[in-house]
């Protein structure tokens, strides 16, 4: 019963990375997000035999991750268009370019930190051992969403097509 309640709660963490994926294939991002969290959460639980205190510790830190993930792909997302716009410009702002490159770069270093900061952050639920067993299991999970959902969808164009 626990665990049915753990997964309903769960329903509602966010793993970011699925709305772009979502809206890819047509589907309410949303829900497809909320899916994809239930799944990985529901792995996690059987992955590491979860119930509990200790999985709502592990859930409410891997929700706080993923919203920051989220934020910053919409911010990085935003500077992208931005960056798009300024190029396109008959005579772009110097200053500007710099400055969305700057924001760019600035955002992916945060981006390619927050692994890192997650595995921090789960050091006080779990124990080393787990901890090297959830990158595994991090890593093997990213790929099954990788190999369900191949980047650039099902019609596999090219992925240096200009849009």
């Amino acid at each position: 019963m626990k665990k049915l309640i753990i997964i309903g709660i769960s329903i509602f963490f966010l793993l970011p990375s699925a709305v772009a994926a979502g809206q890819r294939f047509g589907k309410d991002p949303e829900k497809f997000k909320e899916r994809l969290v239930t799944i990985r959460n529901w792995k996690l639980m059987e992955e590491f035999d979860l119930s509990g205190e200790k999985a709502q510790k592990v859930f409410n830190i891997l929700k706080r991750y993923d919203e920051q993930r989220e934020t910053l792909i919409i911010q990085r997302r935003k500077s992208f268009n931005e960056l798009k716009k300024e190029v396109g410009r008959v005579a772009p702002s110097e200053k500007r370019l710099k400055d969305l490159v700057r924001e760019i770069t600035k955002t992916n270093v945060e981006l390619a930190r927050l692994p890192a900061k997650q595995l921090e952050g789960l050091k006080d639920v779990f124990s080393v051992k787990e901890s090297a067993r959830y990158l595994l299991f991090s890593e093997r999970f990213g790929r099954n969403l990788q190999n369900v959902f191949p980047r650039g969808g099902p019609d596999r164009r090219n992925r240096f097509q200009q849009e």
